[in-house]
């Protein structure tokens, strides 16, 4: 099953490159750059949005593997091959409500405290970043399962990929909300409890799915 979801992958991506390619990276070399209009990219059009929704979905799905890698390698004694495809359904599906419940999280408060532009800019640069890693990951998945490499290896590349992907949307946060000295503690305010107070409750949901499947 997992074999069969990376094939997907990689016809995915093939498909996104050979469509936009071009575009995408117009888009990361617009990403350091905050400047007052609609939007930090190009117009997009439909089929952009489209690459941008099924990136964002191999995200989720390979960040499903990962977990399912993780966690058999932690128990492996517990573990039935047999719950493959309903852990990475319940994997995809808690990750994949995760990322959307923020995203419409960051659209409420920005609609609140923010103007419209501001707030499509974050939400532009939010999903960018979401459709990034579905790249990056890609090949690290790859080295987890079909790799000899020690699964603390793949952990900590793991985690400095997302920590870097957060220190990037931290330089965004602050480039557009809190350019002045003093919105510094109002950034730690929004990015603290709009980005780690729903980790938490995405690991609790993981923990009910490992207490089911493995």
């Amino acid at each position: 099953q997992l074999t069969g979801c990376l094939l997907l992958c990689f016809l995915s991506m093939t498909y996104v490159l050979s469509v936009t390619k071009n575009s995408l990276f117009q888009h990361i070399n617009s990403f350091l750059y905050t400047r007052e209009r609609n939007s930090i990219f190009n117009e997009q059009t439909m089929g952009d949005v489209h690459c941008k929704i099924l990136l964002i979905t191999q995200t989720c799905l390979l960040v499903s593997i990962l977990s399912i890698y993780h966690f058999t390698n932690q128990q492996p004694c517990t573990f039935n091959e047999r719950n493959i495809p309903h852990l990475l359904a319940a994997y995809f599906f808690i990750i994949l409500t995760f990322y959307l419940l923020k995203w419409i999280i960051y659209k409420f408060i920005n609609w609140i405290f923010f103007n419209k532009v501001k707030s499509k800019l974050w939400s532009e640069s939010y999903l960018l970043i979401l459709s990034i890693l579905g790249f990056i990951l890609f090949p690290v998945t790859l080295l987890g399962i079909y790799s000899h490499l020690s699964p603390s290896i793949i952990s900590i590349i793991n985690i400095c990929i997302f920590i870097f992907s957060n220190l990037l949307l931290f330089y965004k946060c602050f480039s557009i909300f809190f350019n002045r000295l003093h919105g510094i503690f109002f950034l730690f305010v929004y990015f603290c409890t709009l980005e780690i107070l729903p980790f938490f409750v995405l690991r609790r949901g993981v923990v009910f799915i490992n207490e089911l499947f493995i």
